[in-house]
């Protein structure tokens, strides 16, 4: 039976080259996700994988929590662990948090100004996997400022039209009005060029939010 689990409560697409988890007392290599509940399980998600739950080969206490993780050596622990914190054998440890999914909803005075700025990130080394993220991650990320794995995240940002013809209006050719699908398409294929798999999130929904005016 295929498992089921809330989109915001699942981490799908990662991957592990090994040393890091057991599965039938055997080193694990290969694709993995992780559930909200610290759960981990072989496979791209829960539909792509034999979903065999996997064992840390170093396993955290049984309230590892997901959402606030200390990373070293590859091996995550339980944040509020200090037996782990405190052995003299690990260095260069780092507590981050994992970026949450974020959905845009534009305002009356986005529509007036008739764009919005919209934000993704993914893992460096993750050419699929995009998340849509808010502002406030999106700076943290960039201003690298500890709250959030920079090294393991890559994020950018993106002018999103949201008004005007659906179509690029070439009617007059002293004057081209900028289409909303047009634009946003021009853009995203540009972006996808340095963060692989955006043009997958987008899915040709390049009229998303879109309030059509002449």
């Amino acid at each position: 039976m295929i498992k089921y689990f809330p989109k915001n409560k699942i981490i799908t697409n990662l991957y592990t080259k090994g040393k890091e988890f057991t599965v039938n007392g055997k080193e694990y290599i290969g694709a993995y996700y992780k559930t909200y509940g610290g759960k981990i399980y072989s496979g791209k998600n829960p539909v792509n994988g034999s979903s065999q739950e996997l064992l840390l080969i170093q396993s955290p206490p049984d309230d590892f929590s997901p959402t606030s993780i200390t990373q070293t050596a590859g091996i995550l622990y339980n944040n509020n662990t200090s037996d782990y914190i405190n052995n003299p054998n690990l260095t260069d440890i780092n507590t981050y948090e994992v970026p949450a999914q974020f959905y845009p909803k534009p305002t009356d005075n986005d529509y007036q100004k008739g764009y919005i700025m919209r934000y993704f990130a993914k893992k460096r080394n993750d050419i699929g996997y995009v998340i849509e993220i808010n502002k406030e991650t999106y700076q943290s990320i960039i201003n690298q400022d500890k709250v959030y794995d920079y090294v393991t995240y890559q994020a950018i940002d993106i002018f999103w039209q949201i008004t005007g013809p659906l179509k690029d209006d070439r009617k007059n050719k002293l004057y081209k009005v900028a289409g909303i699908i047009d634009t946003n398409k021009r853009l995203v294929e540009q972006k996808d060029k340095v963060f692989r798999g955006l043009i997958e999130f987008i899915g040709d929904k390049y009229d998303k939010f879109a309030k059509p005016t002449p």
